[in-house]
Order: C-alpha cells, then sequence, then structure tokens
C-alpha cells in the first residue's frame, strides 16, 4: 500500500467521525446530557485517527512529499494533545472533543489538497511497482532468471520487461531514443 491508498482510509475515518459529531450535537441540542459517554467515545476515536496519522508519517518518511510531511508535523505538535487529553469539566471536554474533530476535518482537507496531485499519485503507483518488481525478483526464481538474462542482453531488453511490469501497475511507459529510432 502506499502512502496516498493509506491516507484515503484515514480521511474516511475521519469523515466518519465528523458526521457523528454532527450527529452527536443533534442529539445534545434536544436533550443537554451526554450519559451514554459520545464524546468520550468520539475523543477515543479521535485519538486512533492520531495514532494512524502518526503511523502514516513513520511508515512512509523518505517518500512523503515535503509539504504534506510538514503539515502532519505542525498538526501534530499543535493539535494532538486538545485531542487525546481530557480537560477539566463535562462542558470543556466535549468543546475540546467538537475542536478535535473540527482541527481533524481541517487537516483532512489540507492533507488530501497535497496528497492529490498527479505527481504524487504517479510517484506513489510507481515506487509501489519498483518495489513489488524488487520483491518479485528476490523470491521469484523464474523472474530473477528472465531480468538476470534481459540484463546481459542490453538495456533494450531490460527495458522491455520493465514496461511490461509497469503496465501491471497500470502505468504506461515507452522510451525514444535521441534519434527517435527506437521505442520501447
Amino acid at each position: 500500500m502506499n502512502f496516498v491508498d493509506e491516507w484515503r482510509m484515514i480521511a474516511s475515518r475521519i469523515h466518519g467521525l465528523v458526521r457523528a459529531g454532527e450527529l452527536h450535537a443533534r442529539f445534545l441540542a434536544i436533550r443537554g446530557s451526554d450519559s451514554y459517554g459520545r464524546s468520550k467515545r468520539l475523543r477515543d476515536q479521535s485519538a486512533e485517527v492520531l495514532a494512524s496519522i502518526e503511523g502514516l508519517r513513520a511508515r512512509f518518511d523518505s517518500t512523503l512529499p515535503k509539504r504534506a510531511a510538514l503539515a502532519i508535523d505542525g498538526f501534530m505538535s499543535g493539535t494532538a494533545a486538545l485531542i487525546r487529553e481530557a480537560g477539566g469539566s463535562p462542558d470543556s471536554n466535549e468543546e475540546r472533543v467538537w475542536a478535535g474533530l473540527v482541527m481533524l476535518s481541517a487537516f483532512e482537507t489540507e492533507i488530501s489538497y497535497l496528497l492529490s496531485s498527479p505527481q504524487e499519485r504517479i510517484r506513489a503507483r510507481s515506487e509501489l511497482a519498483f518495489s513489488h518488481l524488487q520483491r518479485m525478483i528476490t523470491v521469484d526464481d523464474d523472474i530473477r532468471t528472465k531480468w538476470g538474462k534481459a540484463f546481459d542482453e542490453g538495456e533494450v531488453a531490460c527495458e522491455q520487461l520493465g514496461a511490461v511490469h509497469l503496465l501491471w501497475h497500470g502505468i504506461w511507459a515507452f522510451k525514444v531514443d535521441a534519434a527517435g529510432a527506437r521505442t520501447v
């Protein structure tokens, strides 16, 4: 899985939490008590989302776009405590939960925008394709033999095998030499 796919899962969870927070607020407008601990559950779920964001940041440290990594770091340093820690009174706790949901929602919008660049999707897809190829060469004797033979035959043979592998991952690739005489 690449960071774009993992982010989509986290973003989906944030959307769901925001909807649950809206529902909670509607119930409070009808009856001003939270005797079943809805606010606490929303805070706990929000804290789990923070853990998922931290995990994404750690797993994709070297490949995340710099602006996205900086946005995650800033969000975590400025907002994580608000979401994770309970306040004093029940009213304060409830307000912290709502503030946390609003901040998570705004953060989701920012990161989704930063990761929506076509270049980022292409880069994530190609990283997955090459990681997959490395693993296949490592574990599959037939593929390792094919690639070894192609390497011995030269650049064109390797490019042909690579182009087929990239197609498996939905990446259309071609190469034209300087004279325009050869395409792969």
